[in-house]
């Protein structure tokens, strides 16, 4: 008789999520979001599942349904709006100029919930970050005002007046800045998933781009446009480069100078190289501003081409030069919460994956690691 008995058969979940499904993971199906979701930071299915069956609700300034058996914001939301409208600098980095900008995101949130869902989400991404004890539950509750945001956004009816590009206009800068945390976070994770995300991110902050410029007029009425000026979004932005910023990444030029890189590739390269050197001048120009100069972050993203991205993906190490010196401005930009420490993780990661044939081209990035 064979002592092997047959396996019992598993009796599968119908209501599992859909993530579960698709990992092949069993699924412990508690709501809004199930454990391994929420765990593993991925968007469960329960959540959006809730904001499609939910029935519609009405804008902050629009009559709200009388059957409604749950308020749209509770008191924890408004606790939410006190943290961005007590501590403006904190949250949108911007120094001094910080308490205007945060009264124009305001308006438009006021009068259009996908916006201030936008905002309140992004704030419970910061204290996510800032409060440990309760970083789970601020995590979910970010998610899930995230989703609602889109949801009612992708919903509502498109005004082409520059009255209604506004509150738009405030919506992808704030769904922009929660991307950003995210696709910088993945630096601790592998390499792969980094490029990945980082070319995932790039056409959303250059679509930004191009919103500003085809839009300025009603952007430049707007303390908004104190965070494009620092960016270098604005149309009469110059291309000049510093001579410290040249310094600082001459040894990256002397490589391409140098590389035998297919053409298209090296081009690519050498143009992320010079958004490079943008956002190295920016942040040297904005040195005694210890806020305003970390949105020099933003504009190396801005300006980088997407075919930079096809470089990456096929783990040329030029490429991954230029990226680990991008690191070396994000370590510059470390005050700002939604940067933190992931310029010493990418350069780390960066490091272990180059051999040590590039350690000339890699001085700069590695003395940061020696740092603090």
């Amino acid at each position: 008789m064979s002592e092997f008995r047959p396996r019992r058969a598993h009796k599968k979940s119908r209501g599992g999520c859909r993530p579960c499904k698709d990992r092949h993971v069993k699924c412990d199906e508690s709501r809004p979001q199930c454990v391994n979701c929420l765990t593993n930071e991925r968007q469960c299915s329960y959540t959006t599942e809730q904001l499609i069956l939910a029935p519609r609700i009405g804008t902050i300034n629009g009559s709200l349904p009388h059957s409604q058996s749950h308020p749209v914001f509770s008191l924890q939301h408004m606790s939410l709006l006190l943290n961005v409208t007590n501590n403006p600098a904190e949250f949108i980095m911007c120094d001094e100029l910080s308490q205007a900008i945060v009264s124009d995101i305001i308006k438009p949130a006021l009068e259009n919930q996908y916006v201030m869902d936008a905002l309140l989400a992004l704030s419970a991404l910061q204290h996510s970050l800032q409060a440990p004890s309760g970083s789970t539950n601020y995590r979910l509750l970010s998610i899930q005002l995230q989703g609602r945001a889109l949801s009612l956004h992708n919903d509502s009816a498109i005004d082409s007046s520059a009255h209604g590009f506004l509150p738009r206009f405030v919506f992808s800068m704030l769904l922009g800045y929660s991307l950003l945390h995210d696709t910088l976070s993945s630096s601790k994770e592998d390499i792969s998933i980094f490029i990945e995300k980082f070319g995932d991110y790039l056409p959303v902050i250059q679509l930004g781009k191009t919103m500003a410029r085809d839009h300025w007029a009603t952007i430049r009425m707007s303390e908004i446009r104190h965070i494009y000026f620092a960016v270098g979004l604005d149309p009469e932005h110059s291309d000049f480069i510093s001579s410290e910023a040249e310094d600082d990444l001459r040894t990256v030029d002397s490589m391409l100078t140098h590389s035998d890189m297919e053409q298209t590739r090296l081009d690519s390269c050498q143009k992320a190289l010079t958004s490079l050197k943008m956002a190295f001048t920016l942040y040297q120009k904005h040195l005694q501003h210890k806020q305003l100069r970390t949105q020099a972050g933003a504009t190396y993203l801005v300006y980088t081409p997407l075919a930079f991205v096809d470089a990456l993906k096929e783990n040329q190490p030029e490429a991954l030069v230029i990226l680990a010196h991008y690191g070396v401005l994000l370590y510059k930009c470390r005050d700002s919460w939604v940067v933190g420490d992931a310029g010493k993780q990418l350069i780390r990661l960066i490091s272990s994956y180059l051999s040590p044939r590039w350690d000339g081209f890699m001085k700069l990035p590695k003395e940061v690691l020696s740092l603090d």
